[in-house]
């Protein structure tokens, strides 16, 4: 376990700057206890009824430190949060405190390009509000965009949970990036794709799916290339209706923002979910989805299981040249795998390695609703999930299943209101709830191995609260091997934040609402 220590006083002097629009306020230590090495001290008690409190900051796929943007309580009156930027090792490298609107939602921190983007919704102003800083936390500029209706049934009813599935920003290699909008008409929900420069000053193209407003249609960003930007999507002829749902893949160019071609992957027996998308690098321009595959008309937002697996390939104009199926019941059950009763699977990572083998690596869980979905009131559906079980299935290169390996959980049950309107399925609105247990894939690219890194809680006997554990499954010359790790989470009413860390570590935000204070740690992978 390594700590660094955060020089708050520092840092406070080099950032204090009171001639910011917004006037910022700074953290003052002064007759207060000191913070300890590793550790963050905030002067107020901070509301952690928001999900997203701390996170990684991303330039693309490289990691470059971490945020914490935390609404402080006032005795549930607070409307002030508090943004605070932090490199790998976590120092603090700025903070900005500032005000919002009651009813703002945090919706999402990103780096785009070497600016940083805080993203608010205001369901009753019916607005998104952006915060643009320099890596510093000094902020840059701010700008608005008024919300379609049907965004705000999400984000208002539903608060984090499904908001960030269809209004999110995603970057791209020249340096602007994609907002994924919700729009309707005449009661007929699409979706609009826009494209801004990096100042948020230039839209540069947008494209707006079905502009007859003839069909219900729900959008998924798969990933881009310097080529294309792949879009997953969902028609519906009827309102809100799960059966009879067909599934599309959409190419954009990413110069303009013409569609360059539109397949449907959808046959007359099944429907195909995708859960990534490969770019093929050895020069043939081809695409890879793999996913999951239901029953054509079966109720996948809600208590049907998938059929099994598939591997669909595609060229650059959208012809299918491949088609592979591995199902649940005749082909995987020889290797001890099945789901039983109300289990489902969601499938967190998908990966190749040098070998071209692939590895899918997802999670069983159940789930129960315990209120029904009633009108427009997203609120009123509340689900009850239990996720039991991490899974790895491990393919040869021609697609072949050569193994299965499972890790069997004690399930923790996790209750949460939350909608599938808006949603390709119900898995990615629980995923973005943090309904599942699952953390993340490190890829340790000098040997070929990896590490699955997902949370565990277990109740020692004659202990009361239940034990947070950090489970560590590393993959290596055809084995794996296990470990678990004590979280010793100091305040027990939260689960500490396990988060992606420098190369060879995970990073562990355990914050104690009695201290004060937010301790930071990084936890190794392996020996």
């Amino acid at each position: 376990m390594a700590k660094n220590s955060i020089n708050l006083k520092n840092q406070i002097m080099k950032n204090n700057n009171f001639n910011t629009p917004l006037l910022l306020f700074i953290i003052v230590l002064i007759n207060l206890p000191s913070a300890l090495p590793g550790q963050i001290y905030f002067h107020e008690k901070l509301d952690f009824r928001n999900y997203l409190q701390e996170g990684p900051i991303w330039n693309r796929d490289e990691l470059k430190g971490y945020y914490t943007c935390n609404k402080i309580d006032n005795n549930g009156s607070g409307t002030e949060y508090e943004l605070k930027l932090l490199d790998l090792d976590f120092n603090l490298l700025g903070s900005d405190k500032f005000s919002v609107s009651k009813d703002a939602i945090l919706l999402q921190v990103i780096l785009l390009g070497d600016q940083i983007v805080v993203k608010f919704g205001d369901p009753k102003k019916r607005l998104f509000n952006f915060r643009v800083y320099n890596q510093e936390a000094k902020l840059l500029f701010k700008k608005e965009r008024e919300a379609d209706k049907w965004e705000f049934q999400a984000v208002g009813g539903a608060k984090v949970l499904t908001a960030p599935i269809t209004t999110s920003l995603y970057p791209l290699s020249d340096g602007s990036f994609l907002e994924f909008c919700v729009k309707a008409k005449k009661n007929r929900i699409g979706y609009e794709i826009k494209n801004f420069s990096q100042d948020l000053s230039k839209d540069k193209w947008s494209f707006l799916s079905n502009p007859d407003q003839k069909q219900d249609v729900y959008a998924a960003y798969l990933g881009g290339n310097e080529d294309l930007l792949l879009i997953l999507t969902s028609k519906s002829e009827v309102f809100r209706r799960v059966l009879g749902v067909s599934m599309y893949l959409i190419a954009l160019n990413p110069e303009n923002g013409e569609k360059v071609f539109e397949t449907k992957i959808t046959d007359d027996k099944f429907e195909y979910v995708p859960t990534k998308a490969f770019f093929k690098d050895d020069g043939t321009q081809k695409i890879s989805l793999v996913g999951q595959y239901f029953e054509r008309g079966e109720k996948r937002y809600h208590d049907y299981k998938s059929k099994g697996l598939f591997y669909k390939t595609f060229d650059y104009e959208g012809n299918e040249i491949n088609d592979s199926k591995i199902n649940w019941e005749k082909d995987v059950q020889k290797h001890s795998f099945s789901l039983e009763g109300k289990e489902k699977l969601f499938l967190h990572d998908i990966f190749e390695n040098e070998e071209g083998e692939m590895f899918v690596i997802g999670e069983v869980y159940s789930n129960e609703r315990l209120h029904r979905y009633q009108g427009s009131d997203v609120s009123k559906t509340r689900i009850d999930v239990s996720p039991e079980r991490l899974v790895t299935f491990h393919y040869s290169s021609k697609i072949e299943l050569i193994a299965v390996h499972e890790i069997q959980k004690e399930g923790n049950h996790k209750f949460f209101h939350t909608n599938p309107l808006f949603s390709i399925n119900k898995g990615m609105v629980i995923k973005a709830g943090g309904g599942f247990d699952y953390v993340l894939t490190h890829l340790h690219e000098k040997d070929n191995s990896f590490t699955i890194a997902y949370l565990d809680f277990k109740e020692p006997d004659g202990e009361k609260r239940k034990k947070y554990l950090l489970g560590l499954s590393t993959y290596s010359n055809g084995e794996f091997s296990n470990k678990e790790v004590d979280l010793n989470a100091k305040n027990h009413n939260e689960l500490p934040r396990v988060l992606p860390g420098k190369p060879g570590y995970i990073a562990v935000f355990d914050y104690d609402e009695n201290t004060k204070i937010l301790d930071t740690r990084l936890e190794r992978l392996r020996e």
